[in-house]
């Protein structure tokens, strides 16, 4: 709680074979971050697992941190970038009434969920409104098949963008 963003953070130091201290870093966000295992990667740098409140779809989701042999974290130029939105489909198999229910840290009023069918063709597009949480949806249009249920969020900051995909099988 000392160092880092807020509450408790995940804190690494880095010594040398004598002890002293090479570097030091904080990673977590404003929330609750916490690290479990840190191990050195055979490619170089460092490899830590944790959990997370501050990133992610909620309460406790997976923290998997990747950092250079300085400290610095090497993702796709998004810092702290986790899976922010979770997404059920039930009853899965299902007769064709499905209830979509989503859940994120991120506010997904304006979200768009996609129904693609098994070649990939989009079969349907629902759009969240209202910050819906539950979602019921009639497919009892679309035939015995395996379908993918896809939302995503649409913030206006391609970083702060989410997707979430479902397989959904339709049984009559």
């Amino acid at each position: 709680e000392s160092f880092g963003a807020g509450d408790y953070d995940v804190y690494l130091i880095r010594t040398d074979a004598d002890g002293d201290t090479l570097w030091t870093q904080t990673y977590g966000g404003t929330n609750y971050d916490r690290g479990y295992s840190v191990q050195e990667c055979a490619s170089g740098g460092f490899i830590i697992t944790g959990k997370t409140k501050s990133f992610g779809a909620g309460w406790y989701d997976v923290y998997l941190i990747r950092i250079s042999d300085a400290g610095v974290e090497e993702e796709t130029g998004n810092r702290h970038k986790a899976i922010g939105i979770s997404l059920e489909v039930y009853p899965n198999p299902s007769f064709g009434k499905v209830v979509i229910k989503l859940s994120s840290h991120q506010a997904i009023k304006g979200a768009s969920i996609k129904i693609h069918d098994i070649s990939g063709k989009l079969v349907k597009t629902i759009r969240v409104s209202a910050d819906s949480r539950e979602i019921a949806v009639n497919l009892e249009e679309l035939t015995n098949g395996i379908y993918f249920v896809r939302v995503e969020t649409h913030t206006g900051l391609a970083t702060n963008d989410y997707k979430a995909t479902r397989k959904l099988t339709i049984l009559r």
